[in-house]
């Protein structure tokens, strides 16, 4: 048993729809023409990393305990180089063991034989065993956006690399130490720490989940992954060395008068050079909401980054059957035309108060959603269908924490770690057409995953 097995195995209750663990396009590079969409992932917490053939829906499982250079810890998220040879995979602390960042070589995967030959080749240590986050712990002031002791144990477990995403040059990787203030920078073709990591701005690069690429590779932009972060932040990228300037912070202000935000952003997708969206998840105030200031709810924006401003072009939605955000906003995927919003159910009142956080799946607001959107006009999305739990979705889907598109865009892929399930959905017609569970693959908490050739 991993040392992470006791609070994970919290999740298999037969009464729990999830453990909130809070261990918690323009956005693609060219793919090798003759390659296959790839998927790569983890199991979180857990020491397997997973590959899946987006074209044939075969997977391999690969255990890289019995690797001599696994350093101990759990599997938190994976990003794999466009040429398929090389991959990175975060590892969160412990007590015991170190956060670490691995770099992977990728020799072979027999998708027919279901193996892979995959070897860790360095072991970037970013933060010591028993090293405490360092982010602030609300308290609730509002019944509709609960705060949970889990906020508590995660800052006491220790770091965590988050968000992995890949500069449009090749050249550089970039994670996240979402627990801490800092962004770790890899540099590719040595395999080791770049000379300009970390990169820290103080309160600037504080609880940020990610920095995500426009399509040139000038810019990034950085969201605030925790309650009240009601702004995005700009940086400007130098090629050559990795390094990221701020340029801007971003606000996500509804109106100063009336002095409404949204905030509590993970995930940025790139329509162009210049504008980008984001989803915000938190449904209400909490202790760090300044006096006089309301928190909107779930909400989608578009940002421009010339300007450095932003705009909600989709607000909450007060049922699922009403156009709008209905649970947060985790993911957002542009394919086409089409936005696909990744709707996760942790954020509000149907999670219990106490050290585990779990949903009653009998209860109909324990659901996992997309939401689908015409955005012809980026400035005014039309509202097209939600996928639910019980309807499109399996019954007891729940988390939808990430979203993911083939490199052909031909499908869309929902991801809940809390329920165990990979979705599959038909892109040009926005029906399932797939499900992958946790019995079948064999995981427990599939998370962070990565498709060859994307940047996030």
């Amino acid at each position: 048993m991993n040392r992470f097995q006791p609070l994970l195995s919290a999740v298999r209750m037969t009464k729990s729809c999830a453990l909130a663990v809070v261990l918690l396009a323009a956005s693609y590079a060219a793919a090798p023409a003759a390659a296959p969409n790839v998927m790569i992932g983890t199991d979180m917490g857990h020491t397997d990393l997973y590959f899946f053939n987006m074209d044939t829906d075969q997977r391999i499982k690969v255990d890289l305990s019995k690797d001599p250079l696994w350093p101990g810890g759990g599997a938190l998220h994976t990003v794999m180089t466009a040429d398929g040879k090389k991959a990175y995979l975060s590892v969160m602390s412990s007590e015991k063991d170190p956060a670490t960042v691995l770099a992977l070589q990728i020799d072979a995967l027999d998708w027919k034989a279901g193996k892979a030959d995959v070897k860790i080749t360095k072991v970037m240590r970013v933060a010591e065993p028993g090293e405490e986050a360092s982010f602030l712990i609300p308290t609730q002031t509002d019944p509709n956006q609960p705060v949970t002791d889990l906020w508590k144990v995660t800052r006491a477990n220790g770091q965590q690399p988050h968000g992995p995403t890949i500069h449009p040059n090749g050249k550089y990787v970039y994670f996240t130490q979402w627990t801490d203030n800092k962004i770790r920078v890899i540099d590719v073709d040595k395999d080791e720490l770049a000379a300009v990591d970390p990169i820290q701005y103080g309160t600037r690069t504080r609880q940020i989940h990610g920095v995500f690429f426009n399509p040139s590779g000038d810019l990034a932009m950085a969201t605030g992954y925790y309650y009240d972060m009601n702004e995005v932040t700009l940086y400007k990228v130098d090629k050559k060395t990795g390094n990221l300037t701020i340029d801007k912070a971003i606000p996500l202000t509804i109106s100063e008068k009336d002095k409404e935000y949204a905030a509590f952003t993970h995930f940025v997708w790139w329509l162009d050079d210049r504008h980008a969206v984001t989803g915000t998840q938190q449904t209400g105030n909490t202790s760090l909401t300044p006096t006089g200031w309301k928190v909107i709810g779930p909400s989608v924006w578009l940002i421009d980054a010339v300007e450095g401003k932003g705009k909600m072009i989709i607000g909450p939605a007060k049922s699922p059957d009403d156009p709008g955000i209905y649970k947060a906003g985790s993911d957002v995927v542009v394919v086409g035309k089409k936005l696909y919003v990744g709707e996760e159910d942790s954020m509000d009142a149907t999670i219990d108060q106490g050290a585990v956080a779990v949903w009653d799946i009998e209860d109909p607001n324990c659901q996992g959603n997309v939401s689908v959107w015409d955005i012809s006009d980026p400035t005014s999305p039309k509202f097209i269908k939600r996928l639910q739990a019980g309807k499109q979705l399996p019954a007891d889907f729940n988390m939808t924490h990430e979203i993911y598109t083939s490199m052909d865009g031909r499908h869309v892929y929902a991801q809940s770690w809390a329920s165990g399930y990979l979705v599959k959905i038909d892109g040009a017609t926005d029906e399932v057409v797939g499900v992958v569970s946790g019995k079948d693959a064999g995981w427990h908490m599939p998370h962070g995953n990565f498709v060859q050739g994307a940047l996030r």
